[in-house]
């Protein structure tokens, strides 16, 4: 009987370990799952935030190419009004100094013409840098 008491002792005091081990094991175990569920968590936030902050910076990025586009049509738009008004710098030019002015009217009432006599540079063309100061 002795022996049984013996072992029965050492079964409660196995058992007694087995029995804190499981409860250590339990704590962990649900400590680790809420561990898991709180990084599921934080890790779904994060994406949405990533993908809130991504479709904000391509936002942006549309909106900086459509103005450079616009800035750049903008530019030639310029470039052309400017060649524009050049030319018709150059033909206002024309028209004031290569192109005859009468002088007057004869008696038929036709206009008369500067013979082409005296002083003066009607006929020269345009300066080269289209700098007529």
């Amino acid at each position: 009987m002795k022996k049984f008491q013996e072992d029965n002792q050492k079964f409660t005091f196995n058992y007694s370990k087995m029995k804190e081990a499981y409860d250590e094991l339990k704590r962990v175990s649900t400590n680790y799952e809420e561990h898991g569920r709180m990084y599921f968590e934080t890790q779904e936030r994060i994406k949405s935030t990533v993908e809130d902050k991504q479709l904000s910076i391509n936002k942006y990025l549309d909106d900086v190419a459509s103005l450079k586009l616009k800035l750049e049509e903008t530019k030639i738009e310029n470039e052309r009004v400017v060649f524009r008004l050049k030319s018709y710098s150059t033909v206002r030019y024309i028209l004031e100094h290569i192109i005859p002015k009468p002088i007057g009217k004869n008696k038929d009432g036709e206009d008369v013409y500067n013979n082409g006599g005296g002083v003066g540079y009607n006929r020269c063309p345009p300066p080269i840098n289209d700098d007529y100061t």
